[in-house]
């Protein structure tokens, strides 16, 4: 088992080389990477070699997340992708910036 890796990179806190161990589902590899980062987007592709060719395969975390749609099982040698969404981005930057004073006194 020690032998079977997936590789998580881009949008997670943590991005890296995992063991995979067992059934392993897309949610539980992006657990393993400690959860998205808060700019991630919500669709994650899924790199994976099938009989010598690099296939990809689109999922929405949200979806699985809410039960309408499965959550696929990861592969040895599997590469998930999480995108970076700009706007999340730009509003989590923006939440940084303004201080705390300031953002209450603006409903006042």
């Amino acid at each position: 088992y020690n032998s079977q890796r997936v590789t998580i990179e881009g949008s997670v806190k943590k991005p890296g080389v995992y063991p995979v161990r067992g059934k392993t589902s897309l949610l539980q590899s992006i657990a393993m990477a400690e959860g998205l980062d808060p700019a991630a987007q919500d669709e994650i592709v899924v790199f994976r070699q099938v009989n010598g060719k690099r296939v990809a395969g689109k999922f929405d975390v949200a979806a699985i997340r809410d039960g309408s749609a499965e959550d696929p099982v990861i592969r040895n040698g599997d590469v998930i992708v999480v995108g970076h969404s700009g706007m999340k981005a730009a509003w989590q930057n923006f939440l940084k910036a303004v201080p705390a004073a300031t953002s209450v006194a603006m409903f006042f």
